[in-house]
């Protein structure tokens, strides 16, 4: 498909567009989606855990969710996007108050966790345009681990607490169980807004 960013400004010719008939790559099945059995831009890291595109446990009527079911301690499991600017945004703009997180959904995790390594957690990662870390860290939200079981719900941040100092040309956004976390844990509906009708 042709496309131009929101700030590129020029004029630019297309001409001659074709798919060969003959061309080898069945397009629909080398791009991960639907008929793959995988979420397209999500790529699972199971450090010994089980890592899958779930549809046991969903939330609001969509058809998958991603999953960990993690047993054993000692690694940290995830499943991790890739760049989440690439395909809608050019960049995400500094100086927006931004709302993070997705619905989820727990079943045996451990709880009152002392640390981060006990913790599961989502993750959102913002690059700036020199590809390096924007606050030297991923902005942590912690999943509900006051108790072992809890149903669908929003795991969100607070407002004023995820405002950019420069604009981010890279977002990866994971779910992640820290290396002493155990449970299962679902993860749905993912969510990255700007709060007072502003673009994130």
């Amino acid at each position: 498909r042709p496309r131009a960013y929101p700030l590129w400004t020029g004029v630019a010719y297309y001409d001659d567009f074709s798919l060969s008939p003959l061309s080898p790559t069945n397009i629909v099945q080398s791009v991960a989606g639907f008929e793959s059995g995988k979420p397209s831009l999500w790529n699972p890291e199971p450090g010994g855990a089980t890592l899958t595109w779930a549809t046991d446990q969903t939330y609001g009527g969509s058809p998958h969710s991603l999953k960990i079911v993690k047993t054993g301690t000692g690694t940290v499991s995830r499943w991790i996007s890739g760049n989440m600017c690439r395909y809608w945004v050019d960049n995400i703009a500094n100086g927006v108050d931004i709302k993070l997180g997705a619905y989820v959904k727990t079943s045996g995790v451990n709880t009152a966790p002392a640390n981060d390594a006990a913790r599961w957690q989502l993750k959102f990662y913002f690059y700036d345009r020199q590809g390096a870390l924007i606050t030297g860290q991923p902005f942590a939200l912690n999943v509900d681990q006051t108790v072992a079981t809890r149903d669908w719900y929003a795991d969100t941040n607070s407002v004023g607490t995820v405002n950019l100092p420069v604009s981010a040309y890279r977002m990866n956004v994971a779910l992640e169980a820290g290396p002493n976390a155990t449970g299962t844990v679902w993860a749905d509906n993912f969510i990255h807004v700007g709060r007072a009708d502003a673009w994130a």
